[in-house]
């Protein structure tokens, strides 16, 4: 009696740790942007003559039209033209608005590789203006991407003076967008799904978190936790054109619309209640109270039902959408964080973060058909509806699992970068997306050859990806 005391002690110990931890993560907003605008450079692949080189940046500034100069931060600085193969974020910072003219480079030390062994490059001993012409707006995220010429650069004399062009990148046909939320920056990450590169940043309210998309109306939904509303962005426009304000202390997680798009559904962690919005008037219309900690939701194809996910009161409750009401409640094994319908419908797969298990749930009768053993740390799930197949990634894991859905068992896994903790895929390229928090970055993989691309940076802790023709 006194060991199962004990254990069970210990269990809760561990949970609770667990669940501070988490939440220790996403309690750490920043200042909101008030008077300032913020700016981030991107540095795209180098190009192939650069792979001997390398060198060393110290310092990089934005120059106003009035001569000020303001520091930006470094995400590296050294710069290998061998290691640059794909698009890597290179300098960010928040900036007074108006008009930019320049970035000021200062580079410490360079080298090439000859055929006697590294040659030393002699450098400048100030920083290099480089002309570039951007606006910083109020509240707003500029975005430049930093191209390398070689032949600018370097020399015959063995002399090194940083040549770059900072350039705005190139409107992207809204078909091909992709974005991912960042909630520790404040912002979204768009992205190009077919290139795999980022295009922009957009700032949003403080903490982003869950994303819904509307294809057909080309609008984006945002769940600002931070500040407790809901941010509508026009796709085609690119910008934020409404907010919904809902509770103080509600911390909005994650939405879903209905197939109509005429209702969203927006979980409060805050307030264990789930918010309904008229998506044409932008008002809550109702709200619906259900269990503690609703984290995530997920919409049937019909639109009937909405099921949530409680991940204090383990369970996860059934609403009728219709009605705005609470339908039934299952209760699960501990920490149910989201969940993915079978192609039919007719399966409800759950992943729990305190549970070894993946459960499966009966649609019609709301029953546990069967619990798969996994293993402790799910923290991701996807299921392909064209072939069933069920992806499932683990915190502390740098793979994703690919479980059989007949079977039930495992059939092979993706090697990733590092560990995954959400998916999404991209119905037109038949791609994975896969986000790596640790990395602060998105991974790409072809889903035939189960083959991984190259990834590409986002911002600080991101949490959600969704794109025009993702395959729901």
């Amino acid at each position: 009696m006194e060991f199962r005391l004990r254990k069970s002690i210990g269990l809760l110990i561990i949970l609770l740790l667990a669940s501070a931890g988490c939440q220790q993560k996403l309690s750490l907003l920043r200042p909101p942007l008030t008077d300032e605008g913020e700016l981030y450079i991107y540095l795209q692949p180098m190009p192939q003559e650069s792979g001997k080189l390398r060198f060393t940046v110290s310092e990089v500034k934005a120059v106003k039209d009035d001569g000020t100069e303001t520091p930006l931060n470094l995400a590296f600085t050294e710069i290998k033209g061998s290691d640059s193969k794909s698009q890597k974020l290179f300098a960010y910072g928040r900036l007074a608005p108006g008009d930019y003219v320049g970035i000021l480079m200062k580079v410490d030390k360079a080298s090439i590789k000859t055929e006697d062994g590294e040659a030393t490059l002699l450098t400048p001993e100030k920083p290099v203006n480089i002309d570039s012409r951007f606006t910083i707006s109020k509240k707003e995220a500029s975005f430049l991407n930093a191209k390398f010429d070689y032949g600018k650069s370097v020399s015959p004399s063995f002399s090194f003076t940083p040549g770059f062009t900072f350039l705005l990148p190139e409107k992207t046909l809204e078909s091909l967008l992709g974005y991912v939320s960042n909630y520790g920056s404040d912002n979204l990450t768009i992205f190009n799904k077919l290139s795999r590169q980022v295009v922009g940043v957009l700032a949003t309210g403080r903490g982003p978190l869950g994303l819904a998309i509307d294809q057909i109306g080309e609008r984006l939904y945002i769940a600002a936790s931070g500040d407790d509303e809901v941010e509508i962005v026009d796709v085609r426009a690119g910008r934020i054109i409404n907010r919904v304000k809902l509770n103080n202390g509600d911390s909005p997680q994650e939405l879903a619309l209905t197939p109509d798009k005429r209702q969203l559904l927006a979980t409060d962690k805050g307030s264990n209640t789930v918010s309904v919005i008229d998506t044409s008037s932008m008002i809550e219309r109702s709200r619906i109270q259900v269990g503690q900690g609703p984290v995530s939701i997920i919409m049937d194809s019909a639109g009937r039902r909405a099921y949530v996910f409680n991940s204090i009161s383990n369970s996860i409750s059934v609403i009728d959408v219709a009605n705005s009401a609470v339908a039934a409640t299952i209760a699960t094994d501990s920490s149910p964080i989201r969940g993915q319908f079978s192609p039919a419908g007719d399966k409800l797969y759950v992943i729990q973060s305190a549970s070894p298990y993946l459960t499966v749930l009966n649609v019609a009768s709301l029953s546990v058909n069967n619990r798969i053993f996994v293993g402790l740390g799910l923290d991701g799930i996807k299921v392909d509806r064209n072939t069933g197949l069920i992806y499932v990634s683990k915190k502390d894991e740098s793979r994703v699992f690919i479980l059989d859905p007949v079977l039930l068992i495992p059939l092979d896994y993706l090697q990733t970068a590092s560990n995954v903790s959400f998916m999404a895929i991209d119905d037109e390229n038949n791609n994975l997306f896969l986000i790596l928090p640790d990395e602060k970055a998105v991974q790409a993989a072809l889903i035939t050859g189960r083959q991984p691309l190259p990834e590409f940076d986002v911002l600080e802790t991101p949490y959600f990806i969704t794109m025009m023709g993702e395959r729901f």
